[in-house]
């Protein structure tokens, strides 16, 4: 029986019956004694599929997702034919809906990986940076004993420091994100590297230099 398993699977597949096989491999990926247990038979078969199976992926990617995230991104990011040619607007859409921390690494393959130059696709990661920032940054001013002063930008401690210096480097690196939409995202008392940046970017030195000297010290 537990041999059944596999080739009913090979036969679905090669007859085309992907929603069978993809039910099949849903079913038997939670029993400990099936041949076909664990999620990495659903993430390599989704991952052969292409785009003309868009809605089947996502349909049998979620459960994946939510229960093993990471895992689970492999199903559009790994180095193949078949994930390359998927729409990643469809695909960003749909990962931002189950979770926010799979459209940022999924945003980072695109662009560092994949060399995407997309617009829409630099703004959203300057955006989903931005976002995450900002929480990370109230929560670590609120845990300032009184009178102490936030390290300086990047230097904070843990993710925040980590992100914050990711957002400030992609700002200085991507040419491809629209600075005039962006910068009046970023609220003028917190992130005054990043609105210097973004000044800098359309012609408005004089300001981006204001920052550096008056408020960053940095000159």
């Amino acid at each position: 029986k537990k041999e059944k398993f596999s080739e009913l699977i090979i036969l679905y597949e090669k007859k085309g019956l992907h929603q069978k096989a993809l039910n099949l491999l849903m079913k038997q990926a939670a029993r400990p004694e099936s041949p076909l247990k664990g999620h990495e038979r659903t993430i390599q078969y989704l991952q052969h599929l292409g785009p003309d199976f868009i809605d089947l992926i996502f349909e049998y990617a979620e459960w994946v997702l939510k229960q093993f995230p990471e895992d689970g991104l492999k199903i559009f990011t790994e180095d193949l034919p078949e994930i390359e040619a998927l729409p990643r607007d469809q695909v960003l859409d749909y990962l931002e809906k189950i979770s926010l921390n799979l459209a940022t690494p999924y945003l980072e393959h695109v662009i560092t990986d994949c060399h995407d130059q997309t617009e829409e696709f630099h703004n959203r990661l300057v955006d989903l940076y931005r976002e995450k920032v900002q929480k990370l940054r109230e929560e670590y001013i609120n845990s300032l004993p009184e009178g102490h002063a936030p390290r300086k930008i990047g230097e904070e401690p843990g993710e925040l420091g980590t992100l914050r210096k990711k957002l400030v480097s992609f700002l200085h690196k991507s040419s491809r994100y629209i600075p005039e939409r962006l910068l009046t995202r970023f609220p003028p008392d917190g992130f005054h590297e990043e609105r210097a940046i973004l000044l800098g970017r359309l012609g408005r030195h004089e300001q981006a230099l204001s920052i550096y000297v008056h408020t960053l010290k940095d000159i």
